[in-house]
This record gives C-alpha cells, sequence and structure tokens, in this order.
C-alpha cells in the first residue's frame, strides 16, 4: 500500500512538473504593434507589450530603438508581429519605458 502511495505521488509531481513554456527559452513573449509615430522627445522606435494586446498605443507597451540585426522586421513588415525576446532596460530617455532587445525570434504560427 505503501509503494502505491509513493508511486501515485511520484507521477503526479512528474505530471505538474511538466509544461509548455511559450518562450521557448527567451524572457518574454511579446507582440510588436508598429512604429511610434508621436511627436516628442522620446518617442519613436517600436512598440512592444508582453500581454497580447495586438493593438498599437494601447495597454502597457514599451519602446524599442533598435533591433538585433538579424531580426527580420524591415519597412515592408506588417504588424502586429509576435516574437520572443530577451531584452534590458535602455538608458535612453532615463529609461522611460524603453528596452533594448538583445534577442529575438519571431513567433510563425500564434
Amino acid at each position: 500500500m505503501r509503494a502505491q502511495i509513493l508511486i501515485f505521488i511520484v507521477l503526479t509531481l512528474a505530471i505538474w512538473s511538466c509544461s509548455k513554456n511559450d518562450s521557448g527559452g527567451y524572457m518574454n513573449r511579446g507582440v510588436i504593434t508598429g512604429y511610434d509615430m508621436r511627436d516628442c522627445i522620446c518617442c519613436g522606435g517600436l512598440m512592444i507589450n508582453f500581454s497580447n494586446d495586438t493593438i498599437p498605443y494601447s495597454g502597457e507597451f514599451y519602446q524599442i530603438d533598435s533591433l538585433p540585426g538579424n531580426s527580420g522586421i524591415d519597412e515592408g513588415t506588417t504588424f502586429p508581429v509576435y516574437v520572443n525576446v530577451d531584452w534590458k532596460p535602455d538608458s535612453i530617455c532615463g529609461g522611460n519605458r524603453y528596452i533594448k532587445v538583445t534577442r529575438m525570434e519571431i513567433i510563425k504560427n500564434p
């Protein structure tokens, strides 16, 4: 009887420990909603959020001043673009919601 309980506990813990990681080893999964076209000192760049919101300028979004060279995003990109990203705060404009993307992967089928 004790062996059955122990096996049940081990199997239960093993099942709970298995989970799918949507970000594939990246810090966050995000949505790049487009270019920030506002006319202000600390505006510009691309807008990204980590709450799956596809509407530009809505919710809590961050601004990206530049992307890694192999990002796959250019002038012809249609937004929104779902991505996995590694990032760190950027000191531009006092770090006010600006981030520097250090690694990025476009998600083909979100």
